[in-house]
């Protein structure tokens, strides 16, 4: 539950504790803590790693993340692809502004206030390569988030940047992670759909017995026994979007 706007601690003192965090639970609390005593409701933290996937730390309602893997809105969702493209913060409704003529696409998108997503503030991180991060702020009522935004836009970018900095010194200590080649990902996304390999073989324009292979590939690596197991896994260890 967000604080009144305001009431958020010095931000300078954040960024020394998130530079001092061991552990990406410290990195969590110090960053919730401070955005809800913002006036925020929450935040959301993607890394997007080339080749291997993505980690978070997400504050996202969890019935939305279902309603979003369900609907399918990761591939056209405009925040994700201006995240990717750009490195200026924004808010939410100015990713969607290019999207307001798809009536049936913001139907989808725009049940996102009923689980608590009135309102957003990204700010793209962009990295060596190819490889993408992003730190976001939500709200559920726009007007308490528009003047948590006025108060503190300057402090979140800030913190936005401290966070990931923060964030990429415990992943490069961390032990390498487990990683699934990009058709290994692709297989268990539409997996996760819930297609069948001979579904997923026309999708991706290859054999049957490649998506197989592809299957039991990543299986072995996550050493599971089963599909369900070997999904469930995967995005347990966000190697897939839920």
């Amino acid at each position: 539950m967000a604080k009144p706007c305001g009431a958020a601690p010095d931000a300078l003192a954040v960024v020394d504790r998130l530079d001092a965090a061991q552990s990406r639970e410290a990195l969590d609390a110090l960053a919730l803590d401070y955005v809800r005593r913002a006036g925020f409701d929450g935040y959301y933290y993607i890394r997007y790693d080339t080749g291997v996937g993505f980690s978070s730390l997400d504050h996202r309602p969890p019935a939305w993340l279902d309603h979003y893997r369900r609907e399918g809105l990761l591939h056209a969702d405009p925040v994700t692809l201006r995240v990717c493209a750009e490195v200026a913060p924004f808010r939410w409704e100015e990713a969607f502004a290019g999207r307001r003529h798809d009536l049936a696409w913001m139907r989808r998108y725009l049940v996102s206030r009923d689980y608590g997503l009135a309102e957003g503030f990204n700010v793209p991180i962009h990295g060596n390569g190819f490889d993408r991060a992003t730190f976001c702020v939500f709200g559920a009522d726009t007007r308490r988030f528009q003047e948590a935004l006025r108060a503190h836009r300057g402090a979140i970018k800030a913190l936005a940047h401290s966070f990931h900095n923060a964030y990429e010194r415990l992943h490069r200590s961390s032990p390498p992670p487990l990683t699934l080649s990009p058709r290994e990902v692709e297989c268990l996304h539409w997996a996760a759909e819930g297609k069948t390999n001979g579904e997923i073989a026309d999708i991706l324009s290859i054999s049957a017995n490649t998506v197989n292979a592809h299957m039991a590939g990543a299986a072995r690596k996550l050493g599971t026994a089963t599909r369900i197991q070997t999904v469930v896994k995967a995005i347990a260890l966000h190697l897939i979007l839920p």
